[in-house]
């Protein structure tokens, strides 16, 4: 669940928000991280989050995809 997770990553100390994308039957939740202050801060979020919930995310800047 979206929620949970992004409660876990709150309760890890990172910034934790939800955002709903689709419609009717095809609509999800993707949950996001941060802000940081710089790309390197995020990646290494990534890897840590990645790591606690055997994740493969994404490390975004606005709306494009800028890493793994």
């Amino acid at each position: 669940n979206a929620r949970r997770l992004r409660d876990k990553v709150v309760e890890m100390g990172y910034g934790g928000h939800l955002q709903q994308v689709g419609d009717g039957e095809s609509r999800l939740t993707r949950v996001f991280s941060g802000p940081f202050v710089d790309k390197s801060d995020a990646q290494k979020a990534k890897a840590r989050l990645d790591e606690a919930f055997g994740l493969n995310s994404l490390v975004t800047s606005g709306d494009r995809v800028s890493g793994q």
